[in-house]
């Protein structure tokens, strides 16, 4: 008797204090449902909600709802082109809310307010990628770049020689 009125005052008081619980739903996402391809190589998710998938079939954009994927030649705006290739390997969300990622060994740039696709180097030579509060780190060959996402230009470089042993 004493045990069912415990269970009873636990119970009143988990809803009295209830607090709001709210069901997470997750879904799959693959070949099926518009994903481009089902080898994701790199992740993130914008200021807007959406995540950004890099595979080897280009890069893919799910808003909760639908997949949209670009890859080889793609709008840059209006009557512009711009070849994006397939390969992305490395996806980073800016604190200034744009997209930067390595898309064929080059470095590209969505800009999520105009919506514009923007190649940042050329020469397929870029190999590694990585975001701080506002700059883009980016390595081209032997070479470590700092992309200023608030002057949106390169502000500093600097050359890395291979150590040589000392006799």
């Amino acid at each position: 008797m004493k045990k069912n009125i415990i269970y009873l005052l636990t119970l009143l008081l988990l809803c009295c204090f209830r607090q709001n619980i709210h069901a997470e739903y997750f879904r799959n996402l693959n070949l099926g449902n518009g994903l481009s391809q089902f080898s994701v190589m790199s992740i993130c998710q914008d200021s807007l909600g959406r995540m950004w998938f890099g595979t080897h079939e280009g890069i893919n954009i799910y808003d909760g709802h639908h997949i949209r994927y670009y890859k080889g030649w793609v709008e840059s705006g209006p009557g512009e082109k711009l070849w994006l290739g397939n390969s992305i390997d490395y996806i980073h969300c800016g604190n200034d809310g744009n997209i930067y990622f390595i898309a064929d060994r080059n470095l590209f740039t969505y800009d999520i307010r105009c919506e514009r696709f923007s190649q940042l180097t050329t020469g397929n030579q870029t190999s590694a990628l990585t975001t701080t509060d506002t700059a883009i780190w980016y390595t081209r060959h032997d070479t470590l770049f700092v992309w200023d996402t608030q002057k949106n230009k390169v502000c500093m470089s600097a050359i890395f020689q291979p150590a040589t042993s000392q006799p």
